[in-house]
């Protein structure tokens, strides 16, 4: 499902360092589509980044996903649908 109304986060000055990005929308999770997904979408931000996709799925949040260790690793976008 695609929510026709977007949410815009715009962040200006941020250094170059890791950050965790957690949605919360009720009753939507974030999907596994989500490269960078751990806890919440975690990575690496060193340069301006637009058009940043973060999908999300109906259910339940699912709070016990740990992945991959993203420190150091570029923030990735999940794929447009």
């Amino acid at each position: 499902m695609l929510l026709r109304q977007l949410s815009i986060l715009r962040c200006v000055g941020l250094p170059t360092d890791d950050f965790s990005i957690n949605p919360a929308v009720k009753g939507y999770q974030p999907s596994p589509e989500n490269p960078n997904r751990n806890l919440g979408i975690d990575g690496l931000i060193a340069r301006d980044v637009d058009n940043f996709v973060i999908l999300l799925d109906p259910g339940k949040d699912r709070m016990n996903h740990l992945g991959e260790d993203f420190k150091g690793k570029v923030l990735r976008s999940a794929p447009t649908p």
